[in-house]
């Protein structure tokens, strides 16, 4: 019998999730990412270093290793070529036209509305004049990034420093402002199946706010249960608007003062522990193991293990708090030890070692560590999250 082959894009740490699922399937994993070096390098079966945004080289493997299915976890960038190898190959995934909004804020911003859905006010830049043409309070942000790099609001007069910033962060070089609405941040986690979505859950999240608005914080389920119908079926007609019929999504919404507005979707699961670790303990998803199912085009499995009432347990909350230490050089760490010993504490993680350096917090790959916790509601959750991360000290010197 001839082992079957999953095709996974992207071999950071993030990717980890997928790969074990799809092996503990019997599946062989073929790897690609631009890093010969990535995390993940060595947990695949085979491994590719190409770029992925080379269509010719991500192709060329494809074509010789067959996939019966490709796909990227939590990670935007490789979504396009996901698509065309989808399309190319006749395996499940998002169209190519549906890849594309998903991952460019302007296309995005276009199409959704143009189908009359609620988003900021936005206009593309091309120097500091359409910035201060634009008024404010006012954001600005690459076009094509994620993980809120590159995502400032606009403050002072130095809009040229920020343009460049946004620009230096835009896979295509291209920049777009948008109004700034203030109001409190949520993701809705779904999957999509022959054009029919299922809300699987809806997050909590905690920032910085501004300027940066990097994520600190994720906790399931949402506390905003008068809005859970409104954002699902914002979320719906979302998907349906930007042409999503196949994967799954992470939408996310901030709940303006004149209502629900959508600042941005991805054609994938949600990072930041969200499909890895959340959904599995609040929703009783296996993300990993659906978003495997889905790549192969199993949609019968998919819809059981996603459908509401089916192995999910939705008593039980989850949160997820993130390490963020001063900017320094690290001198010493303690607390781990005691802290993953603690009821509820379901996973510690702790990125960079003594000497190790950490930088300001600009963006999500700024991070380094986090604590899941799971508790009998998500404000337990939440609240043995924040004592345990207080109780992990990172201490640091600062850099000469």
């Amino acid at each position: 019998m001839t082992t079957r082959t999953l095709l996974v894009l992207g071999c950071t740490a993030r990717q980890l999730p997928v790969i074990a699922a799809a092996q503990r399937r019997g599946l062989a994993v073929v790897g690609i990412d631009p890093d010969p070096a990535a995390a993940c390098a060595a947990a695949v079966d085979s491994f590719v270093a190409a770029d992925l945004a080379d269509a010719e080289a991500c192709l060329a493997v494809a074509q010789r290793v067959r996939p019966a299915g490709v796909l990227t976890f939590a990670a935007d960038y490789p979504v396009p070529m996901v698509a065309c190898i989808a399309e190319r190959l006749g395996l499940a995934g998002p169209s190519p036209s549906a890849a594309l909004a998903m991952t460019d804020k302007l296309v995005m911003r276009r199409r959704l509305s143009a189908a009359g859905l609620p988003v900021p006010r936005f206009a593309p830049v091309d120097g500091p004049a359409s910035v201060e043409a634009f008024g404010g309070p006012a954001v600005v942000k690459p076009t094509r990034s994620a993980g809120s790099r590159g995502v400032t609001l606009v403050e002072g007069d130095d809009l040229a420093s920020l343009i460049a910033a946004a620009r230096a962060e835009s896979a295509d070089g291209n920049v777009l402002v948008e109004e700034y609405v203030p109001g409190h941040e949520v993701s809705v986690e779904a999957i999509t199946v022959c054009g029919r979505t299922t809300i699987l859950a809806v997050t909590d999240k905690v920032t910085s706010g501004p300027p940066d608005f990097v994520e600190l914080g994720h906790t399931q389920p949402s506390g905003l249960t008068g809005h859970g119908p409104g954002l699902a079926v914002l979320t719906q007609d979302t998907l349906c608007a930007l042409g999503l019929r196949s994967g799954p999504s992470h939408t996310e919404i901030r709940i303006g003062p004149e209502g629900p507005v959508v600042i941005e979707t991805a054609a994938r699961f949600g990072g930041g522990c969200i499909a890895s670790h959340l959904l599995p303990i609040s929703a009783g998803v296996p993300a990993a193991e659906v978003a495997v199912a889905m790549a192969l085009g199993e949609t019968s499995r998919v819809e059981t293990r996603s459908k509401p009432g089916t192995e999910r347990r939705t008593t039980r909350g989850a949160a997820v708090r993130f390490l963020t230490p001063e900017p320094g050089f690290v001198r010493s760490i303690s607390g781990v030890d005691e802290v993953r010993s603690r009821p509820g504490v379901v996973d510690v993680s702790v990125d960079v070692p003594v000497g190790g350096e950490v930088l300001a917090m600009r963006s999500s790959r700024d991070r380094v560590g986090h604590v899941v916790t799971e508790g009998r509601t998500a404000d337990d959750a939440g609240r043995l999250a924040d004592r345990a991360v207080s109780s992990i000290h990172i201490e640091t010197v600062p850099a000469r």
